[in-house]
């Protein structure tokens, strides 16, 4: 099962930070965190390069009362990119 991670941000930011540093994408921008939610193993931070393909991103702004994203658009990781 592929995991379901968060980004802060638009899917357009995130492609422009993952071309600008392929190999390692955090480490170019900060405002990139790729984070996992799940209440049954606890939050997770991935590498873009360590999550496999068909993995699906959340983008979002906002969180909710409770600290919980509320995403705003959807993605999925093909190959290099965010499609």
């Amino acid at each position: 099962m592929s995991p379901t991670v968060y980004c802060y941000g638009t899917k357009k930011q995130a492609n422009e930070v993952i071309a600008r540093d392929p190999d390692n994408p955090l480490a170019s921008s900060r405002s990139l965190c790729l984070k996992e939610f799940n209440m049954f193993t606890g939050d997770k931070l991935w590498l873009f390069n360590d999550l496999p393909d068909g993995a699906v991103f959340k983008f979002y702004k906002k969180t909710d009362y409770s600290g919980q994203p509320i995403a705003k658009s959807y993605g999925v990781k093909k190959g290099g990119k965010i499609k």
